[in-house]
């Protein structure tokens, strides 16, 4: 066993989660690291990096019939760091 605290130093996972009037969806997944965030598309032919999760959410715009939005999947307790 390590003496490092892994859960402190791990990224947040995030979705990018586009909807319309129908149906919601999930676009990309993300990892969120204090200093870059990593995105892949669902539909698997889009990777990429960009400087923080909202710099991704410019690369899922479809026009004004599609929303899309930045959804984190453990949001940060009120207080703590945006990042662990």
């Amino acid at each position: 066993m390590t003496g490092i605290d892994v859960a402190r130093h791990a990224p947040r996972l995030f979705a990018v989660v586009q909807q319309d009037d129908e149906e919601d969806w999930i676009a990309a997944w993300g990892m969120a690291f204090e200093d870059r965030a990593e995105v892949a598309s669902t539909a698997g032919d889009l990777r990429m990096l960009t400087t923080s999760p909202e710099g991704a959410l410019r690369y899922f715009e479809e026009g004004e019939d599609v929303r899309t939005s930045l959804v984190w999947v453990n949001p940060a307790e009120p207080g703590a760091p945006a990042l662990r």
